[in-house]
This record gives structure tokens, sequence and C-alpha cells, in this order.
């Protein structure tokens, strides 16, 4: 194992932390449901006492991940359906 490989592996290799909205992994966005009702109920309960609105920490949430790109387009399908029944949006 050379130098490089040795210091990459002490680090961490990538995609080995839970991920989150913010940082996404692909275990993360594997987790993620595709059914509407469940996405928005797994949303509003991650992003709960975040910002200042409910509704519009959701939104940033959602635009967070989505500005990733990494979410596949099935999950990108579902995540628009969610920020149709955001308030406000």
């Amino acid at each position: 194992m050379d130098a490089s490989t040795r210091t990459w592996t002490s680090d961490g290799a990538p995609n080995d932390t839970p991920g989150t909205w913010q940082s996404p992994t692909p275990t993360f966005l594997a987790a993620l449901p595709r059914d509407t009702s469940d996405l928005r109920q797994r949303l509003y309960r991650d992003s709960a006492g975040s910002g200042s609105s409910r509704d519009g920490e959701a939104f940033v949430y959602v635009v967070d991940l989505l500005r990733s790109g990494m979410a596949p387009a099935d999950l990108r399908s579902a995540l628009y359906r969610v920020l149709a029944t955001v308030g406000g949006v």
C-alpha cells in the first residue's frame, strides 16, 4: 500500500459517513423514501427545529439536496412533488 492510499484509508474513505440533506452520500440518498407522503414526513422530521419557519426550512433542505447534483431522477421527481405541498412555495 502506498503512502497516498494509507492516508486516504486512515482519513476515512469517501461516503463512509451517514450523509445529510446538505452533504448527501449514496447511502443517504438510497435510504430516502420515493413516496411523496413518506418523503415529506422524513423531510419535516429531519428539518425540525432548524430555521425560523418549518416550511421555509423544509424548502431549504430540498434545495440543498437538489443543488448537490447527486439525487437520482426518481428522488428528484419525488422532491419536486413534495415541494408542491410545502406552504408558500
